[in-house]
């Protein structure tokens, strides 16, 4: 397997690039990495575009949890704000309904390869194939199961270090579940119904 010091310096992101250069990697073909919408990114037919869909309700906790115990600590809003915040789409990087239609559109596109997180979870071989399929990597069967497994929250807890922010004190804060549905455990029944009804009615609008 490929030792890194830090995912950023291999598949820079382009949202930290005052951190990283998009030059540091020596992969080709090059890869890189962002939360941006396909609004805020030029789409052009010589790349490829591998899009992870989650579900909101687990992305709503999710980017709450980051804020609050990372980025903004103490200054993050209480939990009921940030449900309220989510289902109004007015948070980083914009609505979960826009982000996700965005590349929704183009999933027919023979660059584009649109993902569920959900689907990863329940079967990282198969779609570590897919993604390998797509881009035209040959894996055997050990270097298939080995990329799995090194997408495993396991062994991606025992190295958050290598994929948390700098920000972060605890690296080990950003490896946090790395489940799907685990938004149960934080909001109510009430508030997951209220994330459901705003993007259903952000898909549909």
């Amino acid at each position: 397997a490929r030792e890194f010091e830090h995912i950023n310096n291999e598949v820079p992101w382009i949202e930290a690039i005052h951190h990283v250069s998009m030059d540091a990697s020596e992969i080709r073909p090059r890869v890189i990495k962002t939360h941006m919408p396909l609004s805020q990114l030029p789409f052009n037919d010589r790349a490829k575009y591998i899009y992870i869909c989650r579900n909101p309700c687990d992305v709503c906790v999710s980017q709450y949890m980051f804020f609050s115990k990372g980025l903004l600590g103490r200054l993050t809003v209480p939990l009921r704000g940030w449900v309220d915040l989510f289902c109004r789409g007015v948070i980083q990087y914009g609505s979960w309904w826009d982000h996700v239609r965005g590349y929704w559109e183009v999933r027919e596109q023979p660059n584009v390869l649109f993902l569920r997180y959900e689907d990863i979870v329940a079967d990282r071989l198969a779609v570590t194939r897919q993604v390998a399929d797509f881009m035209g990597i040959n894996l055997s069967d050990a270097e298939a199961q080995l990329c799995a497994d090194h997408i495993g929250f396991d062994w991606m807890k025992e190295n958050a270090d290598k994929f948390a922010p700098k920000m972060l004190k605890d690296a080990k804060q950003f490896i946090r579940k790395g489940k799907s549905g685990g938004s149960k455990e934080t909001i109510n029944e009430v508030q997951r119904h209220e994330i459901i009804d705003a993007c259903k009615r952000g898909m549909e609008g």
